[in-house]
């Protein structure tokens, strides 16, 4: 799958008819067929609609996007009843959110040949990140 059909269907609606293999015409144009636009609307649902009950993973200390199964030391975790999972607030986001660069994460930046003395790589990560930030994970 490409990003650049994510970044489409993001942009575009089209009815599903069920022929794989027909081309779609849309503003923006898409460049694929319908089994190219069902895989990339199946990945966007797939990221943002994979949930865990909350307190069942923690984030790891030293890197805030990865996480980790929590374990308490005062024995097993107590699963909420039925009726407090009804509530959304006891849900939490497990995978990590797509960017509008299409990734889950953001690429290194390299530095250019014509870079400044004073280009520092971890200034331009933070722009990077700042423009297209990350959706809180748990």
């Amino acid at each position: 799958m490409l990003t650049s059909d994510i970044k489409a269907a993001r942009q575009i609606k089209v009815l599903f008819t069920g022929n794989l293999d027909r081309q779609i015409y849309t503003n923006p144009y898409f460049f694929g067929q319908e089994k190219h636009y069902l895989r990339a609307q199946i990945a966007r649902m797939s990221f943002s609609t994979s949930l865990c009950p909350k307190g069942i993973y923690k984030l790891v200390e030293d890197e805030e996007r990865e996480i980790e199964e929590d374990t308490p030391e005062e024995g097993e975790i107590q699963m909420p009843s039925t009726k407090d999972m009804a509530k959304p607030e006891n849900w939490v986001h497990y995978t990590q959110n797509i960017l509008r660069n299409c990734r889950t994460s953001h690429m290194e930046p390299e530095t250019p040949e014509d870079a400044p003395d004073d280009f520092d790589p971890e200034v331009e990560k933070k722009l990077i990140e700042a423009a297209d930030p990350y959706a809180p994970r748990l």
